[in-house]
């Protein structure tokens, strides 16, 4: 339960880092990943309620509030002008923040991006609009980058983004 700014903290992100190294299933990793930024949100709240000043990093799908302004999850942001007109392209997708807790006024973010999935594995199916690769269903659509002819039973290495259903959206892939 430690959080940032805690002795124990570094320990608990060791344990995480050597759980994502020995975890070789795609789909494991891509569930890991998505509980870890779960707890770095938990992270970021509890820091909030307690009233402390602390550096976090943390991820989650951004939305807005017309009166009360930018947040993640249930974080409340405190962004830059510049900020502010990024987060109106990224409204509603899975962003990265990393910023400084300012107690109950929320994170002031000094950064604010798209969160991005790297998939490595096997094409085990190829429809127009799917794929699904080491076990994980990834969606295509025309957008996508696709460098070469991936066929099933090739190594591929994909970038993608996390939608809100759970689902994950192919931005470029490639042959491994």
């Amino acid at each position: 339960s430690a959080v940032p700014g805690q002795a124990l903290y570094p320990v608990k992100r060791a344990v995480e880092q050597a759980q994502m190294a020995l975890t070789t299933r795609q789909s494991s990793r891509l569930e890991l990943e998505v509980a870890f930024d779960q707890r770095r949100m938990l992270e970021a709240e509890t820091l909030l309620h307690a009233d402390k000043i602390q550096a976090v990093t943390f991820a989650g799908f951004l939305w807005e509030d017309p009166q009360q302004g930018w947040f993640v999850d249930l974080v409340k942001l405190t962004l830059t002008p510049e900020q502010e007109v990024m987060a109106y392209t990224l409204d509603g997708s899975y962003v990265e923040i990393k910023g400084v807790v300012r107690g109950e006024a929320g994170v002031e973010v000094s950064e604010l991006k798209l969160r991005l999935y790297h998939l490595d594995g096997i094409l085990e199916n190829v429809q127009a609009e799917k794929w699904v690769v080491s076990g994980v269903t990834v969606q295509i659509q025309p957008s996508t980058q696709v460098i070469g002819e991936p066929k099933k039973g090739m190594r591929v290495d994909l970038t993608a983004v996390r939608l809100k259903d759970g689902q994950y959206l192919a931005l470029s892939a490639k042959p491994a």
